[in-house]
């Protein structure tokens, strides 16, 4: 089992290293930005986006089966 998470903001950043995100954090709290606040933050480069896109069509073009934590704990979870 492999368990992949992601922070939303680093997969709209397009994040490839933390410095972006500390600076944004630094304007205002994460609640309160706006699009526009975020704009120039954005990496247009490789990235945390990226690699979350590739990983989802991955997943879904090898129809690879995915679970939600929670979901996968009610069906694995053995009582003793």
């Amino acid at each position: 089992m492999k368990i992949f998470n992601f922070h939303p903001t680093f997969i709209y950043l397009n994040s490839n290293t933390i410095d972006n995100y500390e600076n944004l954090k630094k304007l205002k709290p994460l609640n309160e930005l706006t699009e526009l606040d975020m704009i120039g933050y954005i990496n247009h480069g490789i990235g945390a986006g990226n690699f979350f896109n590739s990983l989802t069509t991955f997943i879904k073009l090898k129809q690879k089966e995915t679970y939600f934590i929670r979901d996968y704990c009610k069906l694995n979870i053995v009582e003793t």
